[in-house]
Formats: C-alpha cells, structure tokens, sequence
C-alpha cells in the first residue's frame, strides 16, 4: 500500500470518528434536555399544587365547614374531629386558586369527585368539583393528578367534555333548580368548577319524615324542574336515572344536581317505581320520553306519598291508582296530564318535557299539549328579569296546608 493510499484512510477513519462523536454528543444533548424539561414540567406542576388552609384563618369542620375552638366534636354536625378524607381524594383543609378551603367529598362517579368547600371571599359554602375520572388518572403523594401517556388523549377528551358541560350548565344559572356555577380553573393537572352548595336533604327522606305534599306546592316546587330539562332536552341531554333521590330540597328548592348526558345516564339497575319499561329492556330505546316517566313519577310519589308501582309489573297488568283514588284532591287537568305522563309505553306519554309543562302550566289539554302556546301559565315560576312577584309565593318551606302527614 503506497504511502498517499494508507494517508487517505486515515484521514476518512478519522472523519468517521467526528462524525460519530457529534452524534453521541448530540444525543447526550438531547437526553439532558428532555430530563431538565421533564424536570421543570415537574416543578411547574408543584408549584400550582393547593396549598393549606393554615393561614386561611380559624380550623374548621371539614364536614360542614364550622368554624372551630379546639373541640374534639363539631357542635354543629358532631362529626368527630380531625375528619380524614377517602384514599385518593384531595386532602382535607387545602386551599385551591387561594380562595377555596376543600372539605369532605359530597359525591363522587366515574369521571369526577364532589367536595364541599367554603369561599374564603364570600364567606359562603360551596360544591367544587374536580375532573378524576379514575380509569385514565390517579393521584400521586403530592395531590397532583398524573396521567400515563397511553391514555392522555382519552383523558384529555374527557377533559373538554367535563369543560363543556359546565359551560352548558352555566347558560342555566337563571334557572333556580339548576346549580349555579361560579367558577372555572386548572390546577393539579386537571380542571375544577365551583357550582352553588344546595343545602338540605334528598327528596326521598324528606317525604319519608315529613309526609306529601298538597297538589299546589307540587306544581309550584316542579314548574323550574321541567325547565331545566326541557331545556336539556332541547341540547340532546337526556337523565334517564331520574327518582325522588335525585333531587335535594331546602330553603324551599328543589336543586337537580349535575346535568344530563347525550343518550342519557344509563344506571346498571333501574329505580324501582320510578324508571320506565324501556330502561329494563335491551332493546329498549330511552328518550326525551323517559325523563318525562320519571319526574312524573316523582311527583306522584310528592303528591301521594306513594311510590308508583314497577313499570315491569305494570306491563303485564296496570294497576297503578289514580291520586283521586287515593283520595288526593287535585285537579282534573293535572291529574290527567301526570298519568298520561306514566303511560306504560313511551308512545302514549308525552314525548318530552315541553309537552308535559304545556299541559300542567299553560292550561293546555292533553290532545293538545303537543302544540305551541303563547297562554300565561297559571303558575310561572320564571317571571321576566325585573318583573315584581310577591317574595316566597311559590318558593319557601312547606306550610301545614303544604305538607299532609
């Protein structure tokens, strides 16, 4: 090999060489980098976490948001002190974007976690809710949310969606039975809303301690209900899940938690008495018309204090009672328009919320129900923004005459 040869193969060994070493340099660069930004991600997402109620004042019953003096029990709701929270929920007593103090959750589903909170601007009581749907996120020790990355694109879908329901759910807030929402905000690697508290207790206890209600207050407390999901309805949202658990009464209110669903909130086993024959069956199709068997089915239960009997059995033989017959003294037209409403089949009810508010408040017949109507109701739950009505005519707590034992 001559001596120029031998020269040029040096020379290229030596550009391979280079070129390798750039190479793995570059990598080694790149590796840094994607660490430091992981890092600062890391240190970005510590930085938004809550922090504790410590200086927000006062320790408070984390169960009712009672401020406290050192007891072992709080004197308000008894509940034994210090609370602790589920595994997996935010810790009790953290502060959350500096203004709201997380207590104990108050529900919880598949996709997110209600807490009680109390706003430290407005010294009021309110729901925060937090997106968690647990199948896509878990809760590291530092109360932040982490994702594994197969599964970041579902959870972010479900993200937009909680996001725009609350949205929904905030076009409503004229409507009194609907939570009101007053907040939005990411933290956590998650998102939250804060929505109004509604204080008292479930429908179904309050009817079993306290007796039914008089036809009157019925319709009167029903009229905003049929609103909020009349207007549901007309976004594609169905319940389908509806029953006398499902609502929270006080101050007077009924408040319908949450927000309806496209297709609806199918439950695995239907409300007895109050879920109509096609959520039991699988080819059964819900609709408009099944939210409309239920909430009449609620308010026959608040009329009567009767439980309807079960759709299945009702299709073999009706048996079901008129309230007339069980010597509730109500009108003819809201009689009639309530059990047309818990026809067994979906083809004799009314087939949405719209219809069955026309034929209890427009005064409209049943065979016309179905039409549009510019009639006053007779009972208007919604006057327009600014219009006078006599304070408490239609919202307040039972009276002796309302409520019958």
């Amino acid at each position: 090999m001559s001596g120029e040869n031998f020269g040029v193969i040096i020379f290229l060994v030596l550009i391979v060489a280079f070129v390798v070493y750039i190479i793995a340099a570059a990598m080694r660069d790149k590796k840094k980098k994607t660490a430091g930004e992981d890092e600062d991600a890391f240190e970005d997402l510590n930085a938004a976490l809550p922090e504790t109620d410590s200086a927000a004042g006062p320790p408070r019953c984390y169960a009712c948001m009672t401020k406290l003096d050192g007891e072992a029990v709080c004197p308000v709701c008894g509940m034994p002190q210090p609370v602790r929270e589920k595994p997996g929920h935010l810790p009790v007593g953290v502060l959350l974007a500096d203004r709201y103090i997380v207590g104990l959750d108050l529900s919880e589903n598949c996709s997110c976690v209600n807490y009680l909170a109390y706003d430290r601007y407005l010294e009021i009581k309110r729901c925060v809710r937090e997106y968690y749907p647990k199948d896509f996120a878990a809760r590291a020790d530092n109360g932040a949310l982490f994702v594994e990355p197969a599964a970041q694109e579902s959870f972010d879908a479900g993200k937009k969606r909680f996001v725009r329901d609350i949205m929904t759910l905030c076009g409503m807030n004229d409507i009194s039975s609907a939570a009101g929402v007053g907040d939005l905000f990411y933290t956590n690697g998650t998102v939250y809303a804060v929505t109004e508290y509604a204080p008292g207790q479930p429908l179904a206890a309050y009817l079993e301690a306290n007796g039914r209600f008089s036809p009157e207050y019925t319709l009167a407390l029903f009229a905003p209900v049929i609103r909020q999901l009349e207007r549901e309805q007309t976004m594609g949202l169905l319940r389908c899940q509806l029953s006398a658990d499902s609502f929270m009464f006080g101050n007077g209110l009924l408040k319908l938690e949450g927000l309806g669903a496209p297709g609806g909130n199918i439950a695995a086993f239907p409300k007895p008495g109050f879920a109509p024959e096609e959520l039991y069956r699988k080819s059964g199709v819900p609709g408009a018309w099944t939210d409309v068997y239920s909430l009449c089915a609620v308010m026959y239960a608040c009329v009567t204090g009767v439980t309807p009997d079960e759709a299945t059995d009702r299709v073999y033989k009706d048996n079901l009672r008129a309230p007339s017959s069980l010597g509730v003294y109500l009108s003819a037209a809201f009689e009639e328009a309530l059990m047309k409403g818990l026809s067994v089949y979906r083809e004799d009810r009314f087939q949405d919320c719209a219809a069955l508010f026309r034929a209890l408040y427009l005064g409209k017949s049943v065979a016309a129900a179905q039409e549009a109507s510019f009639i006053r109701p007779i009972v208007d739950p919604l006057p327009e923004s600014g219009a006078p009505f006599e304070e408490g005519r239609l919202f307040r707590e039972p009276e002796d005459h309302d409520v019958i034992s």
